[in-house]
Order: structure tokens, then sequence, then C-alpha cells
């Protein structure tokens, strides 16, 4: 369970913004879209983000990529931490200023706190702590000393593992939660590890991750009636869905292919397999097969879309969507913003947050003030983020009308274009 991030010096992020699932104190709505458990009282399960393009919202979901593709590989990828690592630009002094992340999460039903702060090419500080009874206790805080040019450690009394072994396979380049998972010190780290391997899903900002549907449907790890169901519900027709997976050989390469690319591809290739989706349409008596490089852009992504969230209605998970509503009818992204407030289908106690441009979605029977973020630029081209309650208005009945009028901010400037009129080159008129 997702209770904040907050993130400095990323892309179009200057100065520290931040986001919370953890509910204000407030009047509105009904408490169906919100749900108890054991550490907060409540916590939102749903969020969403609005803001004009190119304002930050995708730069925001990049840096909680960023973290997990940090945590999660920079032991075994020494790459990770430079590539991910990305500083404002629109300052002369942010790029050689460190970037710095900050999660507060929920996992295993004990509240953790985990963050570092890095430049490209090394770690500067790490530090995680837990609250088993409420109150933060340090589990390990890791210091880079400029002047020693070694790190310092200092641990709680609640670590437990290897914490020599543990610091001599972490290098600068990356994080000590990382490597805990190789030494006896993952005792005291599995579940913040888990967290960010199993239960953070982050969809969007690579394009549509239609196989990882038709894998798991290929593997028998989610069932194909489920999936056939959760897309008739979102109004596509269809009677059953075909997964072929071949293992790579050299005869899918074309025959004119060069020499030296064949040899490049069957190396890449090698242990690959290719998977193909075909979707069975039935009108009357006759079935229709279309594979799903041929569907139309919406059902490629409501099928990508299957995998994360029945997962979601099955496991509990912190599905993070970066425009939800692209290719999607109005109608489709209420129905899964529904599906996840709703604590009779959300029984697992998921969480969604997204952005979108769908303001159709912005009334008082959807969405809270507190479930309303606002994403833009200031005048130095550094984002802003800020909550509806932020702008302290009464509850409104909708708040479309409110946003697009621009209260809120957070709304392109446009201005019609004014084509520059021809010049008539035969009077002269130059």
């Amino acid at each position: 369970m997702l209770l904040s991030f907050s993130v400095k010096n990323f892309r179009s992020i200057k100065d520290e913004q931040e986001i919370s699932m953890v509910p204000a104190n407030i009047q509105d709505n009904t408490e169906a879209l919100i749900f108890d458990n054991d550490i907060y009282e409540k916590t939102l399960a749903t969020a969403v983000m609005y803001g004009p393009n190119a304002g930050g919202k995708t730069s925001l979901i990049k840096a909680l990529n960023a973290v997990k593709k940090i945590v999660t590989s920079s032991l075994k990828d020494k790459d990770a931490l430079n590539e991910s690592i990305q500083p404002f630009l629109f300052d002369p002094i942010t790029p050689q200023q460190p970037t710095e992340f900050n999660v507060v999460f929920i996992s295993n039903k004990i509240k953790y706190e985990y963050g570092f702060s890095a430049i490209k090419t090394q770690v500067l500080s790490e530090w995680l702590y837990h609250y088993p009874k409420g109150r933060a206790n340090r589990l390990f805080i890791r210091e880079f000393n400029e002047i020693s040019e070694s790190y310092e450690y200092s641990y709680g009394a609640d670590y437990k593992g290897d914490r020599k072994g543990t610091q001599n396979i972490t290098d600068k380049h990356s994080l000590y939660l990382s490597a805990s998972e190789r030494t006896s010190a993952v005792v005291t780290t599995t579940d913040v590890l888990d967290w960010f391997l199993k239960k953070l899903i982050i969809i969007g900002i690579d394009g549509v991750p239609k196989l990882v549907t038709s894998s798991l449907l290929d593997e028998n790890e989610l069932s194909k009636v489920e999936v056939i169901n959760y897309l008739k519900k979102s109004g596509i027709e269809l009677s059953d869905i075909e997964i072929t997976s071949t293992p790579f050989h050299e005869g899918l390469l074309p025959s004119d292919i060069p020499e030296t690319m064949k040899k490049h591809f069957i190396e890449t290739l090698r242990d690959s397999t290719r998977i193909e989706t075909i979707l069975i349409h039935s009108v009357g008596e006759d079935n229709y097969k279309l594979s799903i490089d041929e569907e139309s852009s919406g059902t490629v992504r409501l099928f990508g879309y299957a995998a994360p969230i029945l997962d979601a209605l099955l496991n509990e998970r912190v599905i993070i969507v970066d425009e939800l509503n692209s290719n999607l009818h109005p109608s489709i992204v209420k129905s899964i913003l529904n599906t996840f407030s709703d604590g009779n289908t959300n029984i697992n106690k998921s969480q969604l947050f997204f952005t979108t441009h769908d303001t159709s979605i912005l009334n008082q029977n959807n969405l809270r003030r507190d479930q309303i973020w606002l994403c833009d630029r200031n005048t130095a081209l550094a984002t802003e983020i800020s909550s509806v309650v932020e702008f302290k208005i009464r509850p409104l009945r909708n708040y479309e009308n409110a946003y697009l009028a621009g209260k809120f901010n957070a709304v392109p400037i446009v201005s019609k274009l004014k084509p520059k009129q021809k010049q008539d080159k035969i009077s002269g008129n130059q």
C-alpha cells in the first residue's frame, strides 16, 4: 500500500514535490471510496492527476519507476543508476546536485519509509525506517563521507542479518537495499524488496504491456475466462483467445537478411520465445480471427491492462498508470476507477493512481478533493504538484467545469494559430 512519494531534482521536477494517498481531514463523499488498514485508519484506494501536456505528470511516474528500477537491478546492472538519474536541466546548478527519492508504504502490515539520494555516478545516501508500533525506528542509514571518500553506516536495534558482508558487496553504483537480497540481511528487507518487485506495478510509460497478458495466459497463470469477461464488460465482444508460443529458431528470420545482421539476431534471440495472440470474434455462427496487432488501439490497451488489473483484484497491488484514458472511452475509465474504489470488488485493498486528460470523472460521485492532484510548470519551467484540497474551496458537485475554467490552474494556455497571409508577388506587394 502506497502512503506517499516525494521526489526532488528529477526531469521536470526541481524542488521537492509529493503526492499522498492518505486522506485529508475533509467531509467529502462517502467512505466507500476509502478503506481501513492496520497502520493508518484510512487510505485512499484511488487518486488521479491532471495537468497540461509537458506539465510533468509523466515525470512523476518515471521518478517512481526509476526507484523501482534502481532497487531491483542496481546490484547486477552497473548502468541502472546512470540511466535512471535525470536531474532538472533548466538551471545552472541542479545538473550537478543529487536527485532524491522517498517512498512511504505498507508491506506485510508494517509501515516503511525508504529513500536515497544519488548523482549519475554514485549513491550519496540511503535510509530505511520502519514503524512497528506507529513510531519511526531506524533499520539502516548509509552516508557517503566526502572527506574519507567512503561510506558510513548506522543501524537500528531491529536490524537483523549480515552487516559487513552486505556492505562489502555494495559499491557506489548500487543500493544497500539491493545488496541485502544476497546476504542474511534479507530477513530485515524481505518485505521492502517484495513491495518494490511484486506489489508496485507501473504501466504506460513504455507502451502497452500486451505481452504480459499474453505470457501469463500462455503459462496458465491468468484465467482466459476472466480476461474474456473483463474485455466483454468493457464492450469488446469476443468468444475466445488463442495463444501460440514458438521458441526462436533461424527459420523465423527473413531469408534475404544480411549475414552479419542474421548472426546478431541469432545470438540475441537465441533463448527467446515468440508469442502470437489471436482474438476470436463471433458473428452469427461464424468465427473470425484477428491478431492482436490488427485490433484497434483501444482493444490492445484494454488487453494489456487485463493482467495487472485482474491480478490487483486477486492480490494487494499498487497500480500506477500513465495516461489511463489513452485510446479508451470515458465510460471505461470511469468503470476502472469505480472497480478500485468499490470495496466489494477491490476486496484485497489494491490502489490505483493514474494520470489522465479525461475530465468526465471529475465529479463528487467519483472523486473526493484529496483524490484529485494537479500538475503544472511554473515560470522557471519546474513542475509543481498540488491537491484540490489546497485550494480551500467548498465541495463541488462537479469539479470538471471549475478545472476547465482554470480555477485550479494546471490547464494549457492555448491560442488560435494565425497563418501568415500569402503575399501577392505579381502586384509587387512583397
